[in-house]
């Protein structure tokens, strides 16, 4: 190039060879000179297009792109390119178009069938993104990313066993395919097999171990495993803050008043729709003074349901964030000039805890989605109740532990008017216990425990019911996990979800007993079985995340339905069981005393949540 600047050849080779060592930004450099050498090389657009969206130009790759087609409107890559970078835009309706186009001009363009998949599943319809999916595996077999993103509409249509094989199969063609990896161990934690998940996220987090999103999907998934001392929860909490803080510039001056009247309340969640978030959220929101807080909804999840719809007109402002990087997000915020900003996932699914590393809000909260510490030292406070974290747990917590007075929670009584029904021992003559949590929740120890009650109780059934349940594999392996403790399967009730809540609280007029699950215990299922008139029995729990039962079961007035430990636990389940009547009389008022319970008083818990959010601010300016 120094003996010949006009050399294209030399443009040509060095480009590629910057752009495969990834200087994209030289690449790019390079690329454009040859375009300017020679207008018409197509291939030098690509090139330059391909360079940029390295880069992350979107905009700027996808003009050149359009440049590319103008010149040669019959090259089905280019056409693919431009609707990859389509679809990083979120211009969907284009992508798809663009897609097509490229798939009109090469019917057996294996890497657009697969693109094509994924806009199907963007835009929710699993059915078509499963076929496009298979279109390119009839295409290429040896595809690991089509045989990765099979498995994850398969697992979104909860057909476990089969998304487990697409998975395994991705891996088997490339064993440092880390999104092969993660998305096993996800599979494997939804069919209850605890430790294998772990070690899936583990082989993902050795192949990369910079991977911020596993890391933090390892902190969730350590939960389930929260009674064993050796899940080193701090430890990898720890990890996690220093990837957030590494790729963080916090912020220490915001642009919100100093003495508001009105707090600026900003809530960053996934959640905001038919979820138990937004069902403990309305509550709150309903019930606010809007001359006291104002809350801003920064969705990470596009699209609202009808949940959602309930949600926004007590909220001032709903921005979506999902796909906004961290800096930007955070800068959004922080012009928003919000007071408190409130974290409502979590390690939980489609969070943005790293985004909280950047500090766009002068006061930080975790709160509702998660029950343990997310690690992150810019998070100040974790909002709790006297309950569920004790004295002796806050060294478990990074956050300094904030007690509303009564219940950190306040639930939204159910739309659907589904009544409680006669206790059905009454006409059964057996007890039936249940438990509707997630089946990952039912522990080894719970299943251990829960068959000691059967094995005392030989008439009595358990009612199961989970998503994974509608899975033929899933069951039979609930069925062998009961048995290998003696419980036969005709004495097991299994059942799929239902898509319709009324059908789910229904489901709870066949229980007489809720059996609540332990180390991770149940949250909406608890207060939903005890708006049925179902007592939950809970365990308590030591330290981490465990004593949300506790907490419940305390503000419904239900203290001796809490058992000290696995031995009392029988006991009590053995006791209630054996006294029909008292069943009776607390199925009869058990609604009514939760109407009139903390955990519905919407307005009170409004009230405790307004002082805590001013406390917090007044302490922050006061330092």
């Amino acid at each position: 190039m120094q003996l010949e600047p006009d050399n294209a050849a030399a443009y040509a080779n060095l480009g590629s060879l910057l752009y495969n060592l990834g200087r994209y930004r030289e690449a790019e450099t390079c690329f454009a000179r040859l375009t300017d050498l020679n207008p018409a090389a197509i291939e030098a657009w690509l090139r330059l297009g391909l360079s940029q969206q390295a880069q992350n130009q979107l905009a700027a790759a996808e003009q050149v792109f359009r440049k590319a087609l103008a010149l040669a409107p019959l090259q089905a890559e280019t056409h693919y390119q431009l609707a990859l970078v389509l679809k990083r835009q979120a211009k969907t309706a284009e992508a798809l178009a663009t897609c097509r186009q490229a798939l009109e001009l090469n019917p057996n363009y294996a890497e657009a069938f697969c693109l094509l998949g994924s806009l199907y599943y963007e835009a929710g319809d699993l059915v078509q993104a499963e076929i496009q999916f298979r279109n390119a595996l009839a295409r290429q077999t040896d595809y690991p990313e089509a045989l990765n993103n099979l498995g994850t509409t398969l697992q979104m249509q909860r057909r476990l066993a089969e998304a487990e094989t697409a998975y395994r199969q991705a891996f088997a063609l490339n064993p440092a395919y880390i999104d092969a990896v993660t998305n096993l161990g996800i599979n494997l934690q939804s069919q209850g097999r605890i430790a294998e998940a772990e070690a899936c996220w583990r082989n993902s987090l050795a192949l990369n171990p910079d991977q911020i999103a596993t890391q933090s999907g390892l902190l969730f998934h350590l939960n389930y495993n929260a009674h064993d001392r050796n899940c080193n929860y701090r430890e990898e909490a720890r990890k996690f803050a220093a990837m957030a803080e590494r790729a963080a510039r916090p912020f220490s001056d915001w642009l919100c008043e100093e003495t508001p009247e009105r707090l600026r309340i900003g809530l960053v969640s996934g959640d905001l729709r038919d979820h138990p978030v937004g069902h403990f959220l309305l509550a709150l929101l309903r019930n606010s003074e809007p001359q006291r807080v104002e809350f801003i909804a920064y969705a990470t999840q596009p699209g609202l349901d009808h949940y959602s719809l309930r949600l926004q007109p007590y909220l001032s402002e709903w921005k979506n964030i999902g796909g906004l990087t961290d800096a930007t997000a955070a800068e959004l915020i922080r012009r928003d000039a919000v007071h408190v900003l409130i974290d409502l996932a979590g390690h939980s699914a489609h969070n943005r805890l790293p985004l909280f590393a950047w500090k766009p809000a002068p006061v930080q909260i975790s709160w509702l989605g998660y029950l343990a510490s997310t690690g992150l030292p810019a998070m100040d406070y974790v909002l709790s109740d006297p309950y569920s974290i004790l004295a002796e747990d806050e060294k478990l917590f990074t956050e300094a532990v904030w007690r509303l007075p009564q219940t950190c929670l306040c639930f939204t009584p159910p739309q659907q008017a589904v009544e409680v029904e006669p206790l059905p021992a009454q006409q059964n003559r057996y007890i039936t216990f249940g438990s509707f949590n997630n089946l990952t929740k039912i522990s080894d120890d719970t299943v251990a425990l829960w068959a000691q009650i059967l094995r005392k109780l030989p008439d009595a059934k358990l009612f199961l019911k989970a998503s994974q349940l509608s899975e033929a594999s899933v069951r039979e392996r609930t069925v062998a996990r009961f048995a290998g403790h003696g419980i036969d399967g005709d004495r097991l009730v299994l059942s799929p979800p239902f898509s319709d809540r009324a059908q789910h609280l229904a489901a709870y007029r066949s229980i007489d007993i809720a059996l609540d699950t332990f180390p991770y215990p149940g949250v909406t299922t608890s207060v939903e079985a005890l708006w049925m008139g179902v007592p939950v029995l809970t365990l308590r729990g030591n330290g981490l995340l465990a004593r949300a039962g506790e907490s419940i079961a305390t503000n419904a007035g239900l203290a001796d339905w809490i058992a000290a430990d696995q031995p009392d636990y029988l006991g009590k389940a053995l006791d209630f069981a054996a006294d029909p009547g008292r069943l009776c009389r607390l199925r009869a008022e058990l609604r009514e005393r939760l109407e009139h319970s903390p955990l519905f008083a919407g307005r009170q818990f409004a009230e405790h949540f307004a002082q805590a959010m001013r406390s917090m601010w007044n302490a922050r300016t006061n330092r």
